[in-house]
Formats: C-alpha cells, sequence, structure tokens
C-alpha cells in the first residue's frame, strides 16, 4: 500500500523490488516488481508464506539465477542454509499459518537454530537464557525470541536489530543484544499501563454490552504496543479489538480478531472511512482521522453484529481429549511433540481432566509477578502447573481450594536442573461438583 513511497523511489530513478504477504489493499504499488503470493495472477502454490517467507523465496530464485536457472551454487547455498534460523523466527513470529511450506521452514529453521553461526543470533539466545539448548521450539521464538527482536522497532528505531542480526563482532552483537534487553523491557512495562487501562475503560463503559468490536484510542499511548494490548484484550473479552494512538488528529494502531471474523475484510468495507490499512484476517494496521473515529466504530458494529450476530460471542478452547494425569508420560509428551511446530493452523495440542484438586499453595512466579504455579493433584498422581499470564486466578484457587475443578492444558517437558519431568501448560479451569 505505499503508493506514494514507490512513485518518490520512481522519481528518483530507483527500479523498486517490493516483497510483501498481506492481502493487497486496492493495486498494487507502481513499480517494476511485485513479489506478493496474493496477487491475483500470482500462482504460487502456498499463500500463507509470513514476509521472511517471501524475501527467502526470491533469494532461492535468485541462486537458481546464478546456477544457470538449475541449481543453486554451492557457496549461496550455504547463505541459504545459514539464513534458515531467520526465516523460522519471521516466520514464527509473523504469525502466519504453520501448514504446508511454512512448516517446512519452521521444522528446518528451528532444527539449526541452536547451533546458528550468526553472533546476532547467539548473542539473542544468550540474554533469553536459552543458549546452549540443544533444541528449540515455537514457544521459545514467539514468546523469548521475537519479543526481544521487536522491541527495537516497537520502541524506537528496529535499526539496532538489524544491525545485531548483520553484525560479523561478537562482541557488538551482545551489546546491542543488551540494548534489546532493556527495550524489551521498557515496552513490557509500557504494555502493562497501557493494557490495564484499556481494560479499565471497558469494564467501567457500556461497550461490551453495545458492540461487538472493542474501539479504543488516546493520545496518551504508544503506537509500539498497540498490537500488543490488541491481542490481550481480543483474548480476554473475546472480541475483535482495536487499539489506536492519537496524533495530529490521526488515529494510528494496530487490531487483533478472533476467530470467524476478518478484519481485514472488515476494514476493507470501511476503506471510505480509514486513511490507510493493511493486514490480514487475525491482524491489521490502520490510520483513521479523528473526526471519521465514531463513523468507523459505528460501521465496524454494524460488520460485527452481521457476521458474528447480535448476541456477544461464546470464547471457545478447542480440546483433542480428555485425560487422566496418569495418562500423561515423558513418553507421550515426546510423541507429541513429533506433531511439531505448533503454531497458527497446527495449535498445540490441548487435554482436558476432570476432578483435579490444588495441591499446596499456589505461587505467583516470573519477574513482574504476572504467572501462576501450582500443583495439581487427580487420584495418585500430582503434577506441576505453569499458568502464564494467569496471577489473576491466585484469589480463586485459595477461596476454593477444596473443590474440583477441571484442567485444559497443554502437557510439556521441564528440563530444571537438567532432570525433565511432565509439565502442565494450563489454559484455563472450570470449577466441577463433586463427583
Amino acid at each position: 500500500s505505499a503508493h506514494r513511497e514507490a512513485a518518490h523511489a520512481a522519481s528518483l530513478g530507483l527500479e523498486l523490488l517490493v516483497t510483501d504477504h498481506h492481502k493487497p489493499a486496492g493495486k498494487p504499488p507502481p513499480a517494476p516488481y511485485v513479489l506478493n503470493p496474493h496477487l491475483p495472477d500470482c500462482d504460487f502454490g502456498c499463500k500463507d508464506l509470513a514476509g521472511v517467507g517471501v524475501a527467502f523465496k526470491l533469494a532461492w530464485a535468485l541462486g537458481q539465477q546464478l546456477g544457470g536457472g538449475g541449481n543453486v551454487p554451492e557457496h549461496y547455498r550455504h547463505l541459504l542454509m545459514e539464513a534458515l534460523p531467520l526465516v523460522a523466527i519471521g516466520t514464527i513470529a509473523d504469525m502466519v499459518p504453520l501448514t504446508g511450506e511454512n512448516r517446512v521452514l519452521a521444522h528446518y529453521g528451528l532444527r539449526v537454530l541452536p547451533e546458528s553461526s550468526n553472533p546476532g543470533i547467539q548473542a539473542l539466545l544468550e540474554t533469553a537464557r536459552i543458549a546452549g539448548k540443544p533444541s528449540l521450539s515455537t514457544y521459545h521464538v514467539a514468546f523469548q525470541l521475537a519479543p526481544r527482536l521487536n522491541a527495537a522497532g516497537r520502541m524506537a528505531h528496529a535499526r539496532s536489530a538489524a544491525d545485531m542480526l548483520t553484525t560479523d563482532d561478537a562482541r557488538h552483537a551482545a551489546d546491542l543484544a543488551k540494548h534489546l534487553e532493556q527495550q524489551n523491557r521498557r515496552r513490557q512495562r509500557l504494555q502493562l499501563a497501557i493494557t490495564k487501562e484499556a481494560r479499565e475503560r471497558v469494564e467501567c463503559g457500556a461497550e461490551l454490552d453495545r458492540f461487538g468490536c472493542i474501539v479504543l484510542s488516546s493520545p496518551d499511548w504508544h503506537p509500539g504496543v498497540a498490537g500488543l494490548v490488541a491481542s490481550r484484550l481480543a483474548e480476554s473479552f473475546w472480541r475483535p479489538t482495536f487499539i489506536l494512538c492519537e496524533e495530529s488528529g490521526v488515529a494510528r494502531g494496530s487490531a487483533r480478531s478472533i476467530p470467524g471474523f476478518d478484519l481485514f475484510d472488515a476494514i476493507r468495507r470501511c476503506e471510505d472511512l480509514v486513511e490507510r490499512f493493511g493486514g490480514h484476517e487475525g491482524a491489521a494496521g490502520l490510520s483513521v482521522s479523528l473526526e471519521n473515529l465514531d463513523a468507523f466504530k459505528r460501521r465496524l458494529n454494524e460488520i460485527s453484529a452481521e457476521v458474528l450476530g447480535p448476541e456477544p460471542p461464546t470464547p471457545q478452547l478447542r480440546l483433542e481429549g480428555e485425560v487422566r494425569l496418569s495418562d500423561i508420560s515423558e513418553t507421550v509428551v515426546e510423541e507429541l511433540r513429533r506433531l511439531a511446530p505448533f503454531g497458527i493452523g497446527n495449535p498445540d495440542p490441548l487435554f482436558a481432566a476432570r476432578q483435579v484438586r490444588l495441591a499446596g499453595n499456589p505461587q505467583l512466579v516470573g519477574s513482574q509477578r504476572k504467572h501462576l504455579s501450582f500443583l495439581a493433584r487427580q487420584g495418585q498422581v500430582t503434577l506441576r502447573v505453569i499458568a502464564f499470564q494467569k496471577a489473576g486466578w491466585m484469589g480463586e484457587l485459595r477461596a476454593r481450594r477444596n473443590e474440583p475443578f477441571a484442567l485444559a492444558f497443554e502437557p510439556t517437558i521441564n528440563t530444571f536442573n537438567g532432570y525433565p519431568s511432565v509439565e502442565l501448560r494450563a489454559e484455563d479451569i472450570q470449577w466441577e461438583p463433586e463427583a
């Protein structure tokens, strides 16, 4: 959608090549080459490539040309293999479906990620405290590596992340990784504050009663964390959520959706009210003038009522089946891991166990005390449970500590101090009557 920039490049005599993976908003920019699997005349099979996947396919095609249109030359093949960890990180961080070619790129990229010769990647693994792990998963990328990389662009300028990933100097890479760590901590504090304020505005207002979408704006919010805040609220209230930052008469920000609501299509139907937009079904970015903001809200919620129905949508959690805690062994978890990499389109397998009881006292964990750890007992089996971002469960667990509950969880292996043990990553709990 960068038509002005493309026209300016042309006026300077630059031959511009554009790579993208978002659904085009209207005509593509005026450039000699536009590579996007969503273009109408593109017959490439994998429509869900991330931006990094499109760039990787371009690099691959250039390598084939260097080889005379056939096999990639050996030195260039080595370059492509060295790039695979970056492809995996970008594919997972961009939250595209991990199916088809994306699954292949993520799988092989994760396999070579721990041994990457890239000084920046190794520095990043060190600051995330996962250097030396023999294998890494999509979880490590999505929740430990990607937030640190993204913090640069969210809080200041993405150049420091790019410099870290392209430098050959290990010491310089380590310094830049420390800088990203500081930026990420600043991002966490800012995100927490804005999420708290936005949540209070939703809970204190009439938004949930009147609207299918949540659309909030403020001149005091930082655009770098708008998407993260929108994601948190969409997950909590199970509504498509728009978080916008007001500046110079324009509200700019990000939106996150829920299953069944196509954000890109909804914003496209409001195209006459927005200045710029882009994205896909689950996530989008947009700019809308403040004078059109109320009309934009009304239009969005008319679309929401049409798509989701007049009643508030019911949150849903897809479970693979009901099990007993005694069924979850290290062998079973290892078998499930063979279905990885997990992500959008191939979600982590979730199971439910009924008539579970709390064993011992739950504890808040993590540097910001946002996570909850407790022991769950069913019959003669007791397993440790970690519930990320679920500190709010603490009060109810303590108050109803003698009551049974159903636990929805993902089984994992914890290798703390080098000793593997089964651990349950909790997604939800539901109180049950005594059996």
